[in-house]
This record gives C-alpha cells, structure tokens and sequence, in this order.
C-alpha cells in the first residue's frame, strides 16, 4: 500500500456521543469503491489505543492495526473477526490515529482490500457516513448489481469483428514478442479512449510479456520525470497500466504484477466501468 493511505470507516451515530461524520456519498463514487473492495464488513472496532496515539507505528512500514468483530459481512468470504491495518505516518496518519482510537468499541463499516502482507482500508477514499440501515441496503444493493453488471457487460462490447477489437487484439498479441512488446504498448496507449472498451474486455489474460517493462508517458500535474516506468508479469497487468494511462481511473494497482486473484478484481472493476460508462451515457474521462 502507498502512503497517504485514507481509512474508509463509516462510523455509526448514536445519542451516547459517537463521533459526528459525514452522511453522503453519492452513487458515482459507491460503486467505484465497491468494485475496488473484495472484503465489505459491518463490524465493532477494538484498537490498541495506546499504539494508535503513539509517536511511532507498530511496525517499520509506518502502519498500525486494529481488530473488528464482524458482525455483517457484504462483500467477500465470511469470517468472525479481522486483523486490518493502517498508515499512520505523518500529519495526515497522525490524525487519522486519533480518529480511529475515538471509533475503539464503536460499530462502523469498511471497505477492506487485501493482499499478501494483510487487509488494509481501501486506497485513496477519504468520504465516512454513518452505517445505518438505509445505507447498508444501499451498499448490499450495489454489491447485487456489480454482480449482475459483469454478467451484463460481456453481451454489450465489443463484437469481435468490430474494427478496434481486431486491432487492439492485433496488438496485444504483439506484446508477447520480445522485438515487438515496446512498439504494440505505444500504439494501444496511442489509440486513446476510442480502444478502451477492446481493452477491457481483452485484457483477462494470462500470457507472460516477452519482457517485464512498460513505460508510459508521465501525465501528471506534479510529475518529476517525464515518464512512468512498471514491471508488468502478465497482458493482464500491462493492461491494467495503459488503461490507467488513458482514463485516470485505478481499480486495483497491479502494473507491477499480481496475484490472480488481485487480477480478477482488477479485471472486474474495469469492467463494472465499462458497464458504467455505456448504461450512465458518460464520456470515458482522461487523466
């Protein structure tokens, strides 16, 4: 995980002095952190409020954790209790350590990814609402609907004789060659949004890249270097770093290699996008 990590905790009011937060979010932003969870809980925090205020984390990493009686589980495979870890380096990790201690014994809901060192709060999501009943329906709803979204989106793009799926299939399967691999990842970051539908819906793909580079060109408004280099394993983690590239949007980090199924999530959320973007008439945005 990255640092500035945000805890997503939607903590539950109450009339005994609960913390104050913030009641909205709106279904744009619900579903794209839905697609990035594979684990949604309703659960009691118990935090070692001693490490949490401490002037150091528990570990060299710069992260602390606490634990969570399950009570709901939305998302994911179904446990009693889990361990979850967060950043708590610096002024905006010194805060959010105070914050969590206030939430110790209290009922809050999380949107958790893990990964092979442990389960951490999903990335880069800073909204907290209460987790009444109104708002876990809303949650459970979204989950259904994702669900039926991915069986969906494989009937709506693209047809496979539709003249940007042959050429970006033509070019995907020039990454696999070692004298090629540079040159087709240049073209498909070249073809823009026109191709993004052909990506997603070929990027589920395991085949090894003949090397393991990729470097795209840095768009940032902040950038220091002029281009941004990744270790992509497979098409599929390649992939997932072009269509970063040209729609600014991330549903799993995995252009430096991957799990599979740190893959599949990543793979589905590009998907539930794609559904997104034809069913909501919206333009597919660039960085």
């Amino acid at each position: 995980m990255l640092s500035g990590l945000t805890f997503l905790c939607l903590v539950a009011t109450s009339a005994n002095g609960a913390p104050a937060v913030d009641r909205h979010i709106n279904d744009d932003r619900l579903w794209r952190v839905v697609a990035r969870a594979n684990l949604i809980v309703v659960g009691r925090l118990d935090v070692p409020v001693a490490s949490a205020n401490a002037d150091r984390p528990a570990d060299d990493r710069g992260y602390a954790k606490f634990r969570v009686s399950v009570d709901q589980t939305i998302k994911g495979s179904r446990r009693e209790s889990l361990e979850v870890q967060w950043y708590c380096e610096g002024k905006e990790g010194l805060s959010e350590s105070r914050r969590i201690s206030a939430m110790n014994g209290k009922s809050a809901m999380l949107f958790l990814e893990q990964d092979a060192k442990g389960v951490y709060p999903v990335f880069d999501t800073d909204t907290a609402m209460a987790a009444d009943r109104e708002f876990v329906s809303r949650v459970r709803h979204e989950v259904m609907a994702q669900q039926e979204a991915l069986r969906q989106v494989q009937k709506m793009f693209p047809s496979r004789d539709d003249v940007m799926f042959v050429k970006v299939k033509a070019l995907i399967d020039r990454t696999v060659r070692a004298d090629t691999q540079a040159a087709a990842f240049r073209d498909l970051e070249g073809l823009g949004q026109d191709a993004v539908p052909a990506i997603i819906m070929l990027m589920d793909d395991s085949r090894k890249l003949a090397r393991r580079e990729i470097t795209l060109r840095n768009s940032a408004g902040s950038r220091f270097e002029g281009f941004r280099h990744y270790g992509p394993e497979t098409v599929a983690d390649a992939m997932d770093a072009i269509l970063n590239q040209i729609t600014g949007e991330d549903f799993g980090f995995i252009a430096n290699g991957a799990t599979e199924e740190e893959r599949r999530r990543a793979v589905d959320g590009w998907r539930i996008y794609l559904y997104h973007v034809k069913n909501d008439a919206r333009p597919i945005r660039g960085k």
